[in-house]
């Protein structure tokens, strides 16, 4: 009988053990905690394609207790990461700036900055900031002006140049 009720145990937790092993593993919860990105700052917000600038963004610890571990994650247009972050602590009822280098390449670009404690996400600590990169200039005005005036006279002497011939040979004869 102890037998008996020896091996109804072990099934019942060999049974347990098998279910549990089919539910999936649970997601990575993002921490409740505090802490807001508050802004963020581009050193030029109109940079130029090229211009290496610092992003900075302000975190922001609304609780009593200072927090450590806490990395900044920067990211462009949402899924190209943009440097490294270093740990810090972020203060009491305080704050603290993380800035990152960024060479700013054309066109429309929105960067995030993502807090994470741990290395997991906190719930709500992010914020995302538009800035536009403008196009390498061409030249300066008296550069570019200059261009067209030699392209001109290169064009005018090139249409010229069969008339001019035409003219020499004719008092050749």
């Amino acid at each position: 009988m102890v037998k008996k009720g020896l091996i109804l145990v072990l099934v019942a937790v060999f049974m347990l053990v098998q279910v549990s092993l089919q539910q999936p593993f649970p997601q990575l919860q993002p921490f409740q905690l505090p802490l807001n990105v508050t802004s963020i700052a581009f050193s030029d917000p109109h940079p130029v394609e090229g211009e290496t600038i610092t992003i900075t963004a302000r975190v922001t610890n609304n609780s009593s207790r200072d927090v450590a571990d806490v990395v900044v994650v920067f990211m462009d247009d949402h899924d190209k990461k943009i440097g490294n972050s270093s740990s810090i602590r972020v203060p009491a009822n305080g704050f603290a700036d993380v800035s990152v280098s960024w060479t700013a390449e054309p066109w429309s670009h929105v960067i995030t900055a993502l807090v994470q404690v741990k290395g997991s996400p906190v719930a709500g600590a992010m914020s995302s900031r538009q800035i536009q990169v403008r196009g390498k200039p061409l030249g300066d005005s008296y550069s570019v002006l200059t261009c067209l005036l030699v392209v001109g006279a290169t064009v005018c002497a090139a249409a010229m140049a069969p008339c001019v011939l035409s003219a020499a040979r004719r008092r050749r004869r």
